[in-house]
């Protein structure tokens, strides 16, 4: 095992050729794999956003297993709230591991000794399940470790885990967003990774939604605002964090726009979250009309909404009835 800097403080060296050589063996279908290792290169935050569930979440899954098999690293699975970290989620999360192919990933990076998983006490395990369903046999180590930012101040006095080198924030954009979000996993992050240099922190969206708080939290709201369906930028925060974030775009968009075409065919903006015709999800909000009159009755106040955005207020009196 070689660590950076010959300091095992510092954590694991991680040779990414070896660990993507053992991913493709696995030849995830290609409508699924969006793995690509030279982000991991030059960035220690990998965002993905997409408007929809496309298989980002199991795949850095695998990718996360596949570091498991080679160094015996830890994920480290994060939610916002603990009650999004049940033995239920868990079921739904694994769901595609456990049932393609019966199990044909777990099998695969457990050299055939294990087929399924084991929740216990916020943690799963690898076990080996009988024809009957029975479970015969459980991993000693889990291979992943579900947390939430919401419990960031419990997990200071009691976690001590080099092994959490493959952290992933799902659904990290929500519909609610507290003022302490982006604080509280900053918080849990410094407690996961200590002194390390190793870990990779993946940060994965189904709603891209353009004024998302957290864009401005991690002072990155500026350029993210110009991504566009397909690419990926780098950025380099002003202290010299770097991310590297991607707006996903769906493989097959020719089956995507024939069932639009059968179901949402409908010129609403409001449907774009659901259609992914626009780039970002964005809230519509009433506009007065252009034929409309009216007469200004103070000057206009801005009022902050982010670095560089303001929304200005008109206040005026209609002339028309509406």
């Amino acid at each position: 095992m070689k660590f950076i800097e010959n300091n095992e403080k510092y954590g694991i060296k991680y040779d990414l050729n070896k660990i993507a050589s053992e991913y493709k063996k696995l030849k995830v279908p290609v409508e699924f794999d969006l793995i690509d290792f030279k982000r991991f290169e030059n960035s220690k935050y990998i965002i993905d956003l997409s408007q929809r569930t496309i298989g980002k979440t199991t795949d850095y899954l695998i990718l996360g297993m596949v570091f498991n098999k080679i160094y015996g690293t830890q994920i480290c699975y994060i939610r916002e709230k603990h009650d999004m970290i049940k033995a239920s989620l868990a079921e739904k999360l694994t769901e595609t591991l456990v049932k393609y192919k019966d199990g044909y990933y777990i099998k695969q990076l457990t050299n055939g000794k294990y087929n399924s998983v084991f929740y216990k006490w916020q943690k799963l395990y690898y076990c080996l399940v009988n024809e009957t369903g029975e479970r015969v046999e459980v991993s000693n180590e889990p291979f992943l470790v579900f947390m939430s930012i919401d419990l960031h101040e419990q997990y200071k006095s009691t976690l001590n885990n080099p092994l959490l080198d493959f952290i992933i924030f799902d659904e990290f954009i929500s519909r609610y967003y507290t003022q302490d979000n982006c604080f509280m996993f900053m918080d849990l992050l410094s407690t996961v990774i200590r002194k390390r240099k190793s870990p990779y922190i993946i940060m994965l969206a189904n709603n891209i939604n353009i004024n998302s708080p957290w864009f401005e939290e991690l002072t990155i709201g500026k350029q993210v605002r110009k991504l566009n369906f397909g690419e990926t930028i780098e950025i380099n925060s002003d202290m010299g964090t770097k991310f590297s974030i991607r707006m996903i775009e769906e493989k097959n968009l020719k089956e995507r726009k024939e069932h639009n075409k059968l179901f949402f065919g409908i010129n609403n903006p409001k449907l774009s979250s659901i259609t992914g015709e626009n780039n970002w999800s964005v809230r519509q909000v009433q506009h007065i009309y252009k034929n409309m009159k009216y007469n200004k009755l103070l000057q206009p106040i801005f009022i902050f909404i982010s670095a560089n955005y303001y929304l200005r207020i008109d206040f005026a009196e209609m002339e028309n009835d509406i």
